[in-house]
């Protein structure tokens, strides 16, 4: 996958934010969860629908790049806690990809 080997990423306790920008104007997302990670569906669907929620409050910040965000693993014990800590990741993850290319314009 492209946004894996542009290799802009950004890591915290729980999530990987991997970015990378796209020609599109609109922002992406991809999200990875593996059963070695989280081994109930339960526990990976709901990872899964809380990444859709963050990205989907953050889309209009982050067009004109496709993210990819990995779970590192455990529950998410307090979602207010850990949407604004997704929601940093994504921010950081954008500044990232800005800082390593700054001639392009990202609109």
């Amino acid at each position: 996958m492209a946004v894996f080997a542009f290799k802009c990423r950004v890591v915290s306790e729980r999530f990987q934010v991997y970015s990378k920008p796209n020609e599109l104007g609109v922002a992406r997302l991809g999200i990875v969860v593996s059963k070695h990670v989280m081994p109930h569906a339960v526990d990976r669907n709901y990872c899964k629908r809380f990444v859709r929620e963050v990205f989907r409050h953050e889309h209009e910040v982050l067009h004109g790049f496709d993210f990819v965000v990995r779970s590192r693993g455990g529950k998410i014990p307090l979602p207010a806690t850990v949407r604004a800590e997704l929601r940093e990741l994504l921010l950081s993850a954008l500044q990232e990809c800005r800082r390593r290319d700054p001639t392009v314009d990202y609109g």
